[in-house]
């Protein structure tokens, strides 16, 4: 008799585990995407033939924010993570691989791309991002700057990989998938004329910036990019270098630097009210009321038409 109590618990504890172990509906095939850009071009892609799971909210940071954790546990059985970049994504990507299972694998958009050399800000924060890993410094290559998406010419080139590698998962779906990756790609064409139209007029070609999220949009679109330094990524600037960046700014005769949320807020506050400049920010992860990749693209475009005119 208690040997029968004591499988009849058995049984009833195992139900009970196996229904909080997430696992995909049947048939459902499912992907994960990163950053919020990234996931709304898989979304256009793949329509309602896979499942795309967003790892980080609308306006969410990789290099500042967690993943959400209702994502995470619903990425169980998860075959692809899109992502933008391992300096960007990399340090949950173990999270996602556990949550994800031994079917996963990682597609990285930047891989095959034109990348530009990081700034020496950016330089700063890639050896926060190292040691925060726990990895030796002189082990991990230089990385490069990890915002091409803000080049919808690169973006365009980042869809073709999605098409190619949920065109993997499933084949049977191809032909949709191609004519869904046309038609994203026509709207990538149409944004790319809209922009270098809307900024033709404007005579100024250069932008003083703390960090370089218009990286790959100044070269798209020939404007002339300064970093501004003196204000170090993930922490406050000593008095000397709010001085300095005080004074670069001011040499530069720049009426206005560019920021984004990743950056501590007040020192770039302070350098540009001691500067007497307007300090502008640039949203490369969108905001949640600028969702999506256009919405998040003519947001940061207004943005730079301001500070350029």
């Amino acid at each position: 008799m208690r040997e029968r109590v004591k499988g009849v618990r058995l049984c009833l504890t195992l139900f009970f585990l196996a229904a909080l172990i997430p696992s995909p509906a049947r048939g459902e095939i499912r992907v994960v995407a990163g950053i919020d850009p990234v996931a709304s071009l898989v979304e256009e892609i793949a329509g309602e033939t896979v499942r795309v799971i967003r790892l980080y909210p609308p306006g969410a940071s990789p290099r500042i924010a967690e993943p959400n954790r209702e994502a995470l546990r619903e990425s169980g059985g998860a075959v692809l993570y899109f992502r933008a970049g391992r300096w960007l994504e990399g340090r949950d990507e173990k999270r996602v691989a556990r949550a994800a299972g031994p079917l996963l694998s990682i597609v990285d958009l930047s891989g095959d791309l034109d990348l530009i050399a990081l700034s020496k800000p950016e330089e700063t924060e890639r050896k926060i991002f190292t040691s925060a890993l726990g990895l030796d410094e002189a082990s991990v290559p230089a990385e490069k700057n990890p915002y091409f998406w803000l080049d919808p010419m690169l973006a365009d080139k980042a869809a073709v990989t999605i098409t190619a590698r949920l065109e993997e998962i499933v084949p049977g779906e191809a032909m949709a998938l191609r004519e869904r990756s046309r038609l994203l790609r026509e709207r990538l064409a149409k944004l790319d004329r809209e922009i270098g139209e809307r900024l033709a007029p404007i005579e100024k070609r250069s932008m003083a910036v703390f960090t370089g999220v218009a990286s790959y949009f100044a070269r798209r679109y020939a404007i002339a990019e300064v970093p501004v330094t003196g204000v170090t990524p993930g922490g406050g600037p000593g008095r000397q270098s709010l001085k300095g960046t005080v004074a670069r700014l001011q040499s530069l005769g720049a009426s206005t630097v560019f920021t984004d949320p990743s950056f501590p807020r007040r020192p770039a506050e302070s350098a540009a009210a001691k500067a007497g400049v307007t300090l502008l920010t640039l949203h490369p992860f969108g905001t949640p009321e600028h969702r999506g990749y256009f919405d998040m693209m003519r947001l940061n475009l207004a943005v730079i038409e301001r500070g350029l005119r």
